[in-house]
């Protein structure tokens, strides 16, 4: 019998239903390898337990142990140790982690145009924002659509961690927030914006020039939600005192501080872009506060249609009017 020459290309074929297979074509081996089997993996990593990752896909745990068995039984090594109390990755495990997910991410993506088609949003670019930036990011968009007529946009406003989570799972396709740093995340920071302390006209801090966290110990304090983004700035402003200050109010949007500041309860800490309203007073701290603005994409993506508007934005941003911005949270 002739021998099979050696083949070095890899070829993967993939489709929706459970039987879909990719197939590794190397020198003497032949690898299927289902698509289930790869989310289920990837659960398994994500959630810590096997257990955990059945209620997850809402499976048994035993369908979840199969198909884990299944699927190193096609790739011929061990890909996780589950001697310990959570599971871990072996090397070999390590090595496919970055492929699986790569691979599944295509296919939710591919499933994601499909929809987008049978509802008639082909062509449409998803662009996600911080309700603090939806002013500015609507005149960009809307400069951007008179340069290219045909286009179409879906524009929603969350907090950066839904923004960031909705991106990496493809449902935007661009967002304006903060910058992170993350692997699979492109991103332009496209503006850097002080971040101060605000009173009332009123307050007996409103002629001061510069704070310090110390001078702000036992006054009212207004804070966002501890566990939003936009604490994260004020946590490090507070580090010299060693602790965050016990918050008379905390709230969720920035036109409430805004109120609460103008009533004279407290002082807060906001974004420049929020804070220029009559009857405010901003006070510079020391050490400096500020926040990037950045666009972000994933890295897997490349529609041109979304790789235009990531470029019209990442290089016109700062180039059009400055307008009042939205009175709401970051």
């Amino acid at each position: 019998m002739a021998s099979k020459p050696n083949q070095i290309a890899k070829r993967a074929e993939i489709n929706n239903s459970p039987q879909s297979s990719i197939w590794w074509h190397r020198t003497s081996m032949n690898l299927r390898v289902s698509l289930r089997h790869l989310q289920t993996f990837l659960a398994i990593v994500e959630e810590g337990t096997l257990t955990a990752a059945a209620n997850r896909l809402h499976k048994s745990q035993g369908a979840i142990s199969q198909d884990l068995v299944a699927l190193e039984a096609s790739c011929g090594v061990k890909l996780i140790d589950r001697s310990g109390q959570r599971v871990k990755l072996t090397a070999a495990g390590d090595t496919l982690l970055p492929d699986a997910r790569d691979i599944v991410q295509r296919v939710q993506d591919a499933e994601a145009s499909m929809r987008r088609v049978r509802n008639g949003e082909a062509g449409t670019i998803r662009i996600g924002m911080l309700p603090s930036l939806t002013v500015r990011t609507a005149e960009y968009v809307a400069e951007f659509h008179r340069r290219h007529p045909g286009t179409r946009f879906e524009l929603t406003r969350e907090l950066q961690t839904v923004l960031v989570e909705r991106l990496r799972r493809g449902e935007l396709d661009i967002v304006v927030g903060h910058s992170v740093l993350r692997s699979d995340i492109e991103l332009v920071v496209v503006e850097t914006e002080p971040v101060n302390v605000v009173v009332s006209e009123r307050h007996e801090l409103a002629s001061a020039g510069l704070v310090r966290a110390s001078d702000l110990i036992d006054l009212p304090f207004i804070s966002n939600l501890r566990d939003m983004n936009s604490t994260r700035g004020a946590e490090s402003f507070f580090e010299s005192i060693g602790r965050y200050p016990d918050p008379a109010f905390q709230v969720d949007d920035y036109k409430t501080m805004q109120t609460l500041i103008r009533s004279g309860v407290g002082y807060g800490i906001m974004p420049s872009c929020v804070s220029k309203e009559k009857g405010l007073v901003e006070i510079r701290t020391e050490p400096k506060l500020e926040r990037q603005v950045a666009i972000l994409r994933t890295r897997s993506r490349r529609s041109s249609s979304v790789g235009e508007a990531f470029s019209f934005l990442s290089q016109e941003w700062g180039q059009l009017p400055v307008l009042k911005s939205d009175l709401v949270t970051s």
